[in-house]
């Protein structure tokens, strides 16, 4: 209450009655809750509490052992650290990630000291740190590793690890890629859940292993999974639960089409979105009182379709130009709270999901 953010906003169906979270240090948290049906009742009295923990570990974990067996499972194990209530594991390969720069492809949050989990082929370092609800303290010595493969068998997200906080609201994600990978014959779609509104915040069609996006903030909860190969014979990764503290991105995310989904079979992603009414939807803003979409032929300036709605989905028509697939860039901004706009003018608007620091165009095809 001091500091005056939302800790954790989350939905959870009936007839469920509790939910976990690793909460810090503070003397002045406040509880409530409420049920909703199509719409939500009113809230609970409050219940305020504290917590008070001992303070971050100051000691590093010392690896013990790091086995890889079968080409691609992992077995750690490592020394107790004093004060950890739990441990973050994670295998970094040095050169993976965006730039050729480190990339976690796969991560663990655990209260034991001992794991078993998969791990692509390379060159890679183990670290594990021990950690409370106020932070973690000093990393172990790595451990270097080289699996020889195969690659796992589903993608396992490595970032962001699973029961984490996330300081928003940008969110970088990282995954293993899936065995006869080869860097451009398999598409990973990653969907993320807002948990906090039971409805998609993010859905993005790649050939890499790792991406990035801004989020609604304060305090909400994800789940987050990846799917190889989408379509009849996708493999799905298990879900990794995140939140997102900080403050939200001042532009929406359009998460309705995907972003990249080619719709046409291309890069093997079967199936197709035919031309007509397309739905489109984007992520909330705190605060906003309406919504401006702007979708356009991509490379093309003037808009195909453009409009204003309170609301968080809209349906436009498009269509394919000739007999080819269209690809499509649209992008949103918001009203905030105490403004006027007007579809006419660009007062009072917030900023266009693709200016500078927002989170981006997303472009996706239309077929006949």
């Amino acid at each position: 209450m001091t500091g005056g953010t939302t800790e954790l906003r989350i939905t959870v169906p009936s007839p469920t009655l509790s939910t976990v979270y690793s909460l810090h240090s503070s003397s002045d948290f406040r509880l409530t809750v409420r049920a909703c049906q199509a719409g939500c009742g009113p809230w609970s009295s409050p219940v305020d509490f504290s917590v008070s923990l001992p303070a971050v570990p100051t000691a590093a974990p010392v690896i013990g052992s790091a086995v890889v067996s079968g080409g691609n499972s992992l077995a750690v194990s490592w020394t107790a650290a004093a004060r950890a209530d739990f441990y973050q594991v994670e295998v970094v390969q040095p050169t993976g990630g965006p730039g050729g720069g480190a990339l976690t492809v796969a991560a663990r949050q655990l209260s034991g000291t001992s794991v078993t989990l998969p791990v692509p082929s390379g060159a890679a370092n183990v670290v594990v740190a021990g950690c409370n609800g106020d932070g973690c303290g000093p990393t172990s010595v790595p451990v270097g590793i080289n699996p020889a493969g195969p690659n796992p068998s589903v993608p396992n997200l490595g970032s962001p690890m699973s029961g984490t906080i996330v300081s928003g609201p940008q969110a970088f994600f990282s995954w293993n890629r899936i065995a006869g990978d080869n860097g451009t014959n398999t598409v990973y779609e990653l969907y993320v859940q807002d948990l906090s509104r039971q409805a998609p915040a993010l859905v993005v069609y790649t050939t890499k292993n790792f991406y990035g996006a801004y989020f609604e903030a304060e305090g909400s909860r994800y789940d987050a999974l990846v799917i190889a190969n989408p379509g009849f014979s996708q493999v799905q990764g298990p879900a990794s639960g995140f939140n997102v503290g900080g403050t939200s991105s001042g532009a929406p995310t359009m998460v309705q089409q995907g972003h990249q989904d080619t719709g046409a079979g291309v890069a093997g992603v079967p199936g197709s979105l035919a031309q007509g009414n397309v739905q489109l939807g984007w992520t909330p803003v705190p605060g906003a009182t309406l919504y401006e979409y702007f979708v356009a032929v991509q490379g093309q300036s003037s808009a195909t379709v453009i409009g204003v709605t309170p609301g968080l989905i809209a349906q436009v028509p498009l269509s394919a130009v000739g007999s080819t697939p269209t690809i499509y860039s649209g992008v949103t901004r918001t009203c905030p709270a105490g403004n006027t706009c007007t579809i006419a003018s660009d007062s009072g608007w917030g900023p266009w999901s693709n200016a500078p620091g927002g989170p981006g165009v997303t472009n996706f095809t239309v077929t006949r």
